[in-house]
């Protein structure tokens, strides 16, 4: 998230997903990295990184695509996550 503090690391992955205008559509976590300009932590191999709700405030990452109008959704197996845009 952005704040008084200057530009969270998540932010490009905001930016870049609030430009979409897909449906659903797949991101590696290569692009991911690349988005972002450096890596994922390890935790990012657990699904409950890419939660989509919890009451931890501190997982800035879900901000950064729920603010963008999504829900993700890691493929199990895999280093990808599937991107789908919230209804409103």
């Amino acid at each position: 998230m952005t704040g008084e503090w200057g530009m969270g690391k998540y932010d490009p992955l905001r930016d870049f997903l609030a430009l979409r205008k897909d449906e659903e559509f797949f991101l590696s976590f290569n692009d991911i990295e690349e988005i972002i300009g450096g890596p994922l932590p390890p935790s990012a191999q657990r699904p409950q990184w890419w939660e989509n709700s919890s009451d931890d405030n501190s997982r800035v990452q879900r901000e950064a695509w729920r603010v963008a109008g999504y829900d993700d959704f890691k493929i199990a197996g895999s280093d990808r996550v599937k991107f789908r845009k919230v209804a409103q």
